[in-house]
């Protein structure tokens, strides 16, 4: 029986249930780039003939969360489907950490584009060796704003020293870098790591130092360290793998072009014998 669903401009809030229970499918949680993503997200809830069954994130033609009911799952392929052209979908967003969104698109024939690595952690490291004297690691305050942005070319701004995510690494008053640690809003006891190292202080090690304090920063607060970067970006890559975090997960985007149309038969592969 092929389904015939509405897709109904709504909100997280109103899809609570089938949030909860899209988070606990992933293989491992989002980091804060995906959160923030979710939150952009247009959100449509899925009804099957006046049931609440699943919800939909969007940003324009961009479809970035799928979620239905597992007692549906056996008509999520056409659900997909339907959504993609009520919807008016050209791309999807996938996260290989989302099994089912993963699948669904497995079904269509697309073009992809490299996006993204995220990290866990995998093991803890020796506290790395840096060749300062006097290094500090503290969490900044307003007042370190206006140095701050002048060493990292104004890559944080008011709003992320007064959340409190911003910490500073410093050799005596020389600022070497920056971290940030960004407590999950969607996945409790887990925590999105970065780091920026200022221009002059690159390549010295001091991208290593500030994630291992970050970690231990998370670890004593009880907290997982996640973090992502840009699939092409290689030195970030090496740098978190450094300090520790591996990668199991990709980001790409699905740039849809046709869904196969498969004909009913039976049998196996050519050349397996039945």
């Amino acid at each position: 029986m092929k389904m015939l669903c509405e897709f109904i401009p709504s909100s997280l809030k109103e899809n609570r249930e089938w949030l909860t229970a899209y988070l606990h499918s992933l293989s491992e949680p989002m980091d804060s780039w995906a959160e923030d993503n979710l939150d952009k997200c247009t959100i449509f809830s899925v009804i099957d003939r006046g049931t609440h069954i699943g919800f939909i994130g969007a940003q324009g033609q961009t479809l970035w969360f799928f979620y239905v009911d597992a007692r549906y799952l056996w008509s999520a392929q056409d659900i997909f489907e339907e959504a993609v052209k009520s919807l008016d979908i050209k791309n999807v967003y996938l996260r290989t950490s989302d099994q089912l969104l993963v699948s669904l698109v497995m079904d269509w024939e697309f073009d992809k584009e490299k996006g993204a690595y995220f990290f866990q952690d995998g093991f803890q490291i020796e506290r790395p060796d840096l060749s300062f004297d006097n290094i500090d690691f503290t969490q900044a305050t307003l007042a370190d704003l206006p140095y701050i942005q002048q060493e990292t070319n104004n890559f944080f701004d008011e709003s992320d020293i007064a959340s409190g995510t911003i910490f500073m690494l410093r050799t005596g008053e020389e600022l070497l870098g920056c971290g940030i640690s960004v407590l999950s809003r969607y996945h409790v006891g887990y925590a999105s790591i970065g780091m920026v190292t200022c221009a002059k202080y690159r390549q010295q090690g001091v991208g290593k130092y500030i994630l291992w304090s970050l970690k231990e920063w998370c670890y004593d607060q009880g907290l997982k360290p996640l973090a992502g970067c840009w699939y092409y970006n290689t030195l970030s890559r090496k740098t978190l793998e450094s300090a520790g975090l591996v990668t199991r997960a990709r980001g790409l985007k699905a740039i849809l072009r046709e869904k196969e149309i498969v004909p009913e038969r039976t049998g196996n592969p050519p050349g397996e014998l039945v």
